[in-house]
């Protein structure tokens, strides 16, 4: 699998504590890994302009949304 960071990012999560939010593409893939810091916690998919989901869940949750919009900004850099 090939896949390169394309952001990273502070993260807080509901509880507090603090992370680091990094995403990487998965260039066979074509989604977005998520890992708070060495965890991963989602694989996104741009549904529609501006429209992120989980691809396991079909729904847009924090994670999902804090991703797709760190995604947005370093791709419209």
């Amino acid at each position: 699998m090939d896949r390169h960071i394309i952001a990273a990012a502070p993260y807080m999560a509901d509880n507090g504590v603090e992370a680091t939010l990094s995403i990487y593409y998965d260039i066979n893939s074509g989604h977005y890994e998520c890992f708070l810091d060495d965890k991963m916690v989602a694989v996104v998919t741009n549904k529609a302009p501006g429209v992120w989901v989980n691809t396991e869940t079909g729904d847009s949750d924090e994670i999902t949304i804090t991703a797709g919009e760190l995604i947005d900004k370093r791709v419209a850099s």
